[in-house]
């Protein structure tokens, strides 16, 4: 974990049980505390925390990028970006990060990001990426990219989802400055403890 940067977020809220930052790119950091977490007890495993996840996702009209379990420090660490597009430009991408505090309450960081510019920046570069590679995305006889639109955990949800090979963490050093790339850093990175 790395020590919260200070100098890249300005504190702009402090409630008893919630701090929020704001970064000079207009991401924001919320960080609350949550006395109970009944979904804590049942996330013994990836398929539980992908099965709510989704639902979180769905009941948002967004796609699910990653959902993912482990124990740190003997405490479990939940985390979940998904996507929605946005009514102006692009998507906004959302990432939790539910830390349990060893009872049956945790800490919840919550980064948000809005591609706004940077729209389309990251499937380009991908896209350019694999066509170097040589292995370009081709299209189908409706036109769609084929497998471009994959979901992270069922492929049978190819043409329900706005999930792309571009979400894949692997381009996230195409592309350091996008917004999905910055939530995923934030939410590994950040240790929710540093915050307070």
């Amino acid at each position: 974990m790395s020590e919260f940067d200070r100098t890249l977020w300005t504190l702009v809220s402090v409630e008893e049980d919630e701090r929020i930052w704001r970064s000079e790119t207009g991401d924001v950091l919320v960080l609350s505390r949550l006395d109970e977490l009944p979904e804590l007890k049942t996330w013994r495993n990836d398929e539980a925390v992908q099965r709510d996840a989704r639902t979180l996702a769905a009941s948002s009209d967004a796609a699910l990028l990653l959902a993912e379990r482990e124990a740190v420090d003997g405490r479990v660490v939940v985390r979940v970006i998904y996507k929605k597009q946005d009514d102006s430009l692009g998507y906004t991408y959302t990432g939790l990060r539910f830390t349990s505090d060893g009872g049956t309450g945790c800490a919840l960081m919550t980064v948000v990001a809005k591609e706004g510019d940077l729209a389309g920046a990251r499937e380009a570069a991908v896209l350019e990426r694999l066509e170097r590679a040589g292995t370009p995305v081709r299209r189908d006889e409706r036109g769609r990219m084929r497998g471009w639109y994959v979901d992270p955990y069922d492929a049978r949800l190819d043409d329900r989802t706005i999930a792309t090979v571009a979400d894949a963490d692997r381009f996230d050093a195409v592309v350091p400055e996008h917004p999905l790339t910055r939530v995923r850093k934030a939410l590994i990175s950040l240790d929710p403890d540093a915050l307070d």
